[in-house]
């Protein structure tokens, strides 16, 4: 059994590759976007700087695993299937596995073949006894659970597929945001990272946003400018264009940005490139509504003082910031893998 604190120091070891870049890892992020164009370099970047300085801390490790009887005593073979929407989503369910002293099986996303392999590769080579313990797979085998991450399409596939096997499985999520129409440039600026990091394609990413009734977007749309610049992308350009054509057609009002759609919709999920809004009178019906739909959100950001008094928020900036203790879903993987 190889101990939790040796673990520990190699996965140090690679926030700090992560931290000080290379050539190779310069390389790695050079091949993975152009395999995936939504990869952008900036958003590789991006993602392995929240994983170097978020997940891989030492001091953060240590008091998040302290908080578990690992590692278990009866080592089993885990599953991963792994999402490709944003660049390395899976490290968190894998460094869960390895720390709880499971062996885990990866079946890496087809939009992201790079990034993974080459972490596993840094911090084995800080504890090559760790190679025995994990295995990149082009299909999951002779596995004791699962956890496994995508579309809800996927999802339901996999319920029947591994419905044997104890498992966590994950489908579409997306954070909101509420506005109560007194917030600073500042935070509006800073809405905008949550919203369009990614280019909105995370779960953590803002899809929706609850907006006082009288609401006026003139400071909104000053806040979130920084960003217009993701129409030079030719994928996102492309969505832009197809809904904007959608809505059209269909006759359905907007506010159209030349980065973004704004349309008045229910739905907590919306399309790439576009938001949804929400007005809303009482604070106390919209709490009631979130809680009716938690199962559709991955996170809220508000600075509302009376929304934090019983729904767990997210400041204005931090949604693609997750801690270690942010778990997808709000299902403790941890919790889960120490009990197997």
């Amino acid at each position: 059994m190889i101990p939790s604190e040796n673990i520990l120091h190699a996965l140090g070891a690679l926030g700090d590759s992560i931290q000080k870049r290379s050539p190779e890892l310069d390389a790695i992020i050079h091949r993975s976007s152009v395999h995936n164009p939504w990869f952008t370099k900036e958003n590789i970047h991006l993602a392995l700087q929240n994983i170097a300085i978020h997940y891989l801390n030492k001091n953060a490790l240590q008091n998040w695993v302290t908080n578990y009887q690992v590692p278990v005593s009866a080592p089993k073979n885990i599953g991963l299937v792994m999402a490709g929407n944003i660049p390395a989503v899976g490290f968190h369910d894998m460094i869960s596995v390895l720390l709880s002293g499971h062996r885990v099986q990866i079946k890496l996303s087809e939009k992201d073949l790079y990034l993974i392999p080459w972490m596993i590769k840094k911090f084995t080579q800080y504890l090559p006894a760790l190679e025995k313990r994990i295995s990149v797979v082009t299909r999951l085998k002779g596995f004791d659970a699962v956890i496994a991450t995508g579309s809800d399409n996927s999802a339901r596939y996999f319920l029947q597929y591994f419905s044997n096997y104890p498992h966590v499985i994950r489908r579409n999520r997306n954070a909101v945001a509420v506005l109560d129409g007194n917030e600073t440039p500042g935070q509006l600026k800073e809405l905008s990272h949550d919203i369009f990091s990614f280019f909105g394609l995370g779960c953590r990413n803002v899809s929706k946003i609850y907006i006082p009734a009288g609401y006026q977007f003139d400071d909104f749309v000053a806040g979130i400018k920084q960003y217009e610049h993701l129409v030079n992308h030719n994928k996102y350009k492309n969505n832009i264009d197809y809904n904007a054509a959608i809505y059209i057609l269909n006759k359905m009002p907007n506010i159209s940005l030349p980065h973004l759609m704004l349309i008045e919709k229910p739905e907590i999920i919306s399309r790439i490139g576009c938001l949804h809004y929400s007005y809303y009178d009482q604070t106390d019906q919209l709490k009631g509504h979130l809680i009716e739909h938690k199962s559709d959100i991955q996170c809220i950001v508000t600075d509302s003082i009376q929304l934090m008094n019983d729904i767990s928020v997210v400041p204005f900036g931090n949604t693609q910031k997750p801690a270690l203790t942010d778990y997808a879903d709000g299902v403790d993987t941890m919790e889960f893998l120490s009990k197997l």
